[in-house]
């Protein structure tokens, strides 16, 4: 059973004169447009669907993931910096500059001490 959904006026797609149109929707979810032209006698239709496209499911494969090296021990990187540190302290307090050994706290300076 087709029941029209819509009447009006439209333009004729032949002869461009104004023409009647009708939208009739069918029992399969479809829609027909229709224009029937007085002038010229053309009738021209369209099918169109109702129903809502389906969309295609697209199951993509993953990927495995590279293996992941091992990462060192944070332990191991704090006993790097506590040698480290330990060899600092070892020279007794003693800094290097450009002009020789200067002791930690004094600054080498060529008017002495305050200067």
């Amino acid at each position: 059973m087709s029941v029209v959904v819509e009447r009006g006026s439209a333009r004729c797609p032949h002869c461009v004169a104004v023409a009647d149109y009708t939208f009739v929707e069918s029992e399969l979810d479809t829609v027909r447009y229709e224009v029937h032209c007085h002038s010229c006698g053309e009738v021209y239709s369209e099918v169109s669907s109702l129903a809502p496209a389906m969309p295609m499911e697209r199951i993509l494969p993953i990927p495995a993931l590279p293996p992941v090296a091992p990462r060192p021990s944070w332990r191991r990187h704090l006993a790097t910096l506590g040698r480290a540190a330990g060899r600092l302290r070892v020279r007794g307090g003693q800094e290097r500059s450009d002009r020789g050994i200067v002791r930690v706290g004094e600054t080498p300076s060529e008017y002495g001490t305050n200067g």
